[in-house]
């Protein structure tokens, strides 16, 4: 989680009153936090940071989180990786839907928000044109994925050919995406 967001954070659990957060920072890379924990001073909730990803959720939505299948699944991951990057995995069926869908935003100096991300790459197009670009999804798996995808510069996974029977891929990423402005949060 970048430092700037905890600025634009605050508490789930008190929404009606708009309580911002406090940053407790155990470990930190630049200005990114790796971990830590965001505490509220009105209900005394805390939200962890873990590896540089928040996990800010009110109390009931927790358990969406907390279920290794479906959407958290490690299929659903090697289908989501494939479907968001097989353009660079030159894949012969790939479009070019996420260049063209950032394409309709506006370039700006200010912040890009992308609700349900997955694994991040039209937060990546949008970093492009953006200084700050938040993406926010429900799936940890997800989210890590787009971090690690971030720091190594490269995409690769085991993509799922058919029930255990896998595939290694992987793939340079895009030069011009902005690793230093971009944010995944869940």
């Amino acid at each position: 989680m970048k430092k700037w967001l905890k600025e634009k954070l605050i508490c789930p659990e008190c929404l009606a009153d708009e309580v911002p957060l406090d940053l407790n920072i155990k470990t930190e890379h630049d200005e990114d936090v790796i971990e830590g924990e965001l505490t509220c001073a009105s209900c005394g909730r805390s939200y962890p940071i873990h590896r540089g990803v928040a996990v800010i959720l009110p109390e009931a939505s927790i358990s969406v989180i907390s279920d290794a299948s479906g959407y958290n699944s490690k299929s659903m991951l090697s289908s989501y990786l494939w479907s968001h990057f097989c353009d660079f995995l030159k894949d012969p069926d790939a479009t070019d839907a996420y260049r063209v869908w950032s394409s309709f935003f506006k370039k700006s100096d200010g912040f890009a928000l992308d609700i349900g991300c997955s694994v991040g790459r039209l937060s990546f197009e949008l970093s492009k044109t953006h200084s700050f670009v938040i993406g926010i999804d429900t799936s940890i798996s997800f989210i890590e994925k787009a971090r690690e995808l971030l720091s190594k510069k490269t995409l690769e996974f085991d993509l799922i050919i058919e029930g255990l029977i896998t595939e290694k891929r992987s793939c340079d990423f895009d030069a011009a995406f902005n690793p230093t402005t971009l944010l995944t949060v869940l």
